[in-house]
C-alpha cells in the first residue's frame, strides 16, 4: 500500500517546480536575475538582497527598516523581498503621531531617506531632517561652522540605530535566526526585540532605583550585569 505523500513533500515539490520556471525563463531570455527569485528550497522564502558592502555584497535573509525612541527599538516595516526604505519614512512619522499624538519635533534618518517626497513631507509636518539642506551651503562663515557641529552632533546620535542593530545581532541573536518557515522567522525576530526592549526597560528601572538607593549601587549593577551577559 503506497504510502500519502506529505504535505512537507508537496511543499517542496512546489517549490522546484518554481525554480524551474525561474531557471528556464532566465536561460530563454539570457538573463542573471529574475523577480522574487528562490534560493533556498527549504526556505524558498528567502531572497538574495544586494547590500553593496566590501565585506559582502549580496546577502541572504529578511530586511528591516527600523526607528528607535529613547532607546527603545520598534520595527517599522519588515518584508524577506528587497525594499527601498525611503518609502518608509513617512508611514512611520505618521504611527508615531498616533502613538503619542503630535508628529517627533526631528527625524535622524540615513542619507537614502532625505529625497525630495521626504523633506517635503517633513517641512509640512515642522520635523527637521539631519544632514545638510539641499542646496548651496550659507555664505556666512559663522553659520556655516554652527551648520557643520549641528550635523556631526546628529550624526553620534544616529548612530543609536545602529549601536541597537549590533546589540541585538552580538546579545540577542539576530544574527542567528534558525527558523525554516517565514512565519516562524518573523516570530523570532520580533521576539529579539521584545526582548531587548525588555532589558532596556529592566536597566531604566533599576537605574531609578539606584539613584534613590545608593547603598545597593554595587550589589544591583553586579545583578544587572549577569542578567544581561
Amino acid at each position: 500500500m503506497n504510502k500519502p505523500i506529505s504535505p512537507k513533500t508537496i511543499d517542496a515539490l512546489k517549490t522546484l517546480s518554481l525554480i524551474h520556471d525561474q531557471q528556464f525563463e532566465m536561460w530563454k531570455l539570457k538573463i542573471n536575475r529574475i523577480e522574487r527569485r528562490i534560493v533556498s528550497v527549504s526556505q524558498p522564502s528567502v531572497r538574495p538582497i544586494k547590500r553593496g558592502k566590501a565585506s559582502v555584497n549580496t546577502e541572504f535573509g529578511s530586511k528591516i527598516a527600523l526607528s528607535t525612541v529613547e532607546g527603545y527599538v520598534r520595527m517599522e516595516y519588515f518584508s524577506f523581498e528587497n525594499f527601498n526604505e525611503a518609502l518608509t519614512l513617512q508611514e512611520s512619522a505618521e504611527r508615531y503621531k498616533e502613538r503619542t499624538g503630535s508628529y517627533p519635533e526631528r527625524i535622524l534618518a540615513d542619507k537614502i531617506y532625505r529625497n525630495k517626497a521626504n523633506l517635503a513631507f517633513c517641512k509640512s509636518k515642522n520635523i527637521r531632517m539631519n544632514d545638510p539642506a539641499l542646496g548651496r551651503p550659507p555664505k556666512d562663515p559663522q553659520v556655516r561652522q554652527q551648520q557643520r557641529a549641528a550635523e556631526v552632533q546628529e550624526a553620534g546620535d544616529r548612530n543609536m540605530v545602529e549601536a541597537k542593530i549590533g546589540e541585538s545581532k552580538r546579545k540577542y541573536g539576530l544574527d542567528r535566526i534558525m527558523e525554516r518557515t517565514q512565519q516562524a522567522t518573523e516570530v523570532m525576530i520580533c521576539v529579539s526585540f521584545v526582548v531587548m526592549n525588555s532589558f532596556r526597560n529592566l536597566r531604566k528601572q533599576l537605574a531609578s532605583f539606584i539613584d534613590k538607593n545608593q547603598v545597593f549601587n554595587f550589589y544591583i549593577s553586579f545583578e544587572v550585569y549577569a542578567i544581561a551577559s
